[in-house]
């Protein structure tokens, strides 16, 4: 699966925590949780880390794009687990504001609005 179809799999797990913000019950915040950590897990294998490692040694720069996304999707791990104790700091909501957002402008994608994002 590319990139970017994970990286829209992110986007509706961020509309879900928001469902759940919002007082549904559904979904459970662990299993959302889950899900970012599988998809962080599938955005950079090992062979792609390994890539984007010796990329850095190339005359023309390569941006890192799936380690930015990755570490995006962390964030929102980070976001669902403050979500699930009761509050979310303003600076893991300004981090991942800016890695979705860096990831999302290095995939060409529209970048979402949201109000787990600073705006």
């Amino acid at each position: 699966m590319a990139i970017g179809a994970h990286v829209k799999q992110l986007g509706v797990i961020e509309d879900q925590v928001l469902y759940r913000l919002s007082g549904s019950l559904r979904p459970d915040l662990g299993d959302l949780s889950r899900a970012a950590r599988q998809i962080a897990g599938l955005m950079l294998p090992p062979t792609a880390a390994i890539a984007e490692r010796r990329s850095r040694r190339c005359r023309n720069w390569v941006p890192p794009v799936r380690r930015t996304c990755r570490d995006a999707a962390l964030r929102l791990v980070d976001l669902i687990e403050e979500t699930a104790s009761g509050g979310i700091t303003d600076e893991t909501r300004a981090g991942y504001t800016y890695l979705i957002g860096r990831c999302e402008t290095w995939l060409l994608m529209p970048r979402r609005s949201s109000l787990l994002r600073v705006p």
